[in-house]
Parts: structure tokens; sequence; C-alpha cells
């Protein structure tokens, strides 16, 4: 498993973990009124570099997202976390 990958599961753990359901991540992703196409097509790229088998090209993808599309993909793991974990 490639660094970034490890680093953003580490955290996601955490706060599925923790049940906290007023995360500092949600609010500031609310506060920054992403557009439901730029989101979408986020969770999308996401989705197919998760299949990638090439960790260079994953690290590389990871690398270069900003700050606020991080903190989206860990609100993505940690619901997505939660949801896994109800059912």
């Amino acid at each position: 498993m490639n660094k970034q990958s490890t680093e953003l599961n580490s955290t996601c753990l955490a706060a599925i973990k923790a049940q906290d359901e007023k995360l500092d991540v949600f609010a500031q992703i609310n506060e920054a009124n992403i557009s439901a196409e730029n989101l979408i097509n986020l969770l999308a790229h996401y989705q197919s570099m998760s299949e990638n088998d090439d960790d260079d090209m994953v690290d590389a993808w990871l690398d270069n997202l900003s700050d606020l599309d991080k903190k989206i993909l860990q609100a993505f793991e940690i619901s997505r976390g939660r949801f896994e974990h109800s059912h």
C-alpha cells in the first residue's frame, strides 16, 4: 500500500472509530461550496485510481491534489467506513 493511501486510511479509521458526527473535515468541505460536478469527478477519479496497481502513479496523483480534495477524500472514506460498519 502506498504512503498517501496509508495516511488517508489511518486518519479515516480513527474518525470512523471515534463516531464523532461533527468532524472538522466535514465542516471545512461544507464551507468550501464545491460544485456537485467537481465532487463527482473527484470521487470517480479516486475510484478509478484505487483500482490501479501502479502505486507510483497513485502516489503522484494524490500528491498533486489540493488540500480541499484531500479533505473530500477523507470525508468520503469516513462516510463509507461508517456505512459499511453499520450494515
